[in-house]
């Protein structure tokens, strides 16, 4: 097995424990997370590209859905829906980032497309209320909020974790 693959693999989990732990915290709306568990998309899309992020994307959702019994039900389609646009989003804006946005502001942009693709998703899928859009504002304001934090720890670990773990492990075989 290779470096690369187990460091994906313990991506994977640090993302499903993350997002499983934040399942259990309490808060004052259903769509407003921190999404700790983005902070893992940041970093693999930013280490590695797309492709790993994306299946670490598919897998956290999987593996964190199946730890909190959610499989399958709406939240687990809103999840997977938001996570995957948020992933797509961020990837395009770090392939063609000719403005040179740091992570946070990366960050803040996976974090709103991840909302407006679950805002969608709901409406498609569960409320099909043109009303919904009353939440849009306050969903927006959220995902600034939690974009940038996560975009700052990403920020941090990336400084941290990157000269420690993915250049020394490469070199190291």
């Amino acid at each position: 097995m290779s470096h690369k693959t187990t460091q994906i693999g313990l991506m994977v989990a640090t993302a499903a424990i993350l997002f499983s732990v934040e399942s259990l915290i309490p808060v004052p709306f259903p769509w407003f997370r921190l999404g700790l568990a983005n902070v893992i998309t940041l970093l693999a899309l930013k280490w590695w590209g797309l492709k790993e992020s994306v299946f670490i994307v598919l897998l956290r959702v999987v593996i964190g859905s199946l730890i909190t019994g959610r499989l399958l039900q709406p939240l687990f389609i809103l999840s997977l829906g938001g996570s995957l646009a948020g992933a797509l989003g961020m990837a395009g804006f770090i392939r063609f980032n000719q403005k040179g946005l740091s992570l946070i502001g990366i960050s803040i942009i996976g974090s709103v497309l991840k909302n407006i693709a679950q805002l969608i998703l709901t409406y498609l899928l569960i409320i099909s209320e043109t009303h919904l859009v009353i939440l849009a504002p306050a969903m927006l304001v959220a995902s600034i909020i939690t974009g940038f934090i996560t975009g700052l720890i990403a920020i941090i670990l990336d400084n941290r974790l990157y000269k420690t773990v993915i250049r020394f492990g490469s070199n190291s075989r």
